[in-house]
């Protein structure tokens, strides 16, 4: 078996994405994005138009690095436990190839 196949990266973030939306109805995160949300209307409300946008290109930036850097570990997460549970088979992993190779 090959963990770089397109299905399985394909099936593994559809799977980030659910747990993801499922993590935003979450008391705690729905409360920091409440609060995000206020800060953004106060900064829209005391800044001009050039330093709102400056804003919100950092905020945007910021937001796509974090859920990149949340996908990747997601999915190394995922590669780590496929890799114990063959190990626990009695199998090896070609760590080059990237395959799992039986004993």
């Amino acid at each position: 078996m090959i963990f770089d196949q397109d299905w399985i990266k394909e099936t593994v973030i559809t799977r980030f994405d659910e747990l993801a939306g499922i993590a935003e109805q979450l008391e705690v995160v729905a409360r920091l994005i409440d609060q995000a949300a206020i800060l953004e209307k106060h900064l829209n409300y005391v800044l001009d138009r050039t330093n709102q946008l400056c804003v919100k290109d950092l905020l945007d930036l910021s937001t796509q690095h974090c859920a990149m850097q949340k996908e990747w570990l997601y999915m190394k997460g995922v590669q780590d436990g496929m890799k114990l549970l063959y190990f626990m088979k009695g199998k090896e992993i070609n760590p080059n190839a990237e395959e799992i190779v039986g004993t």
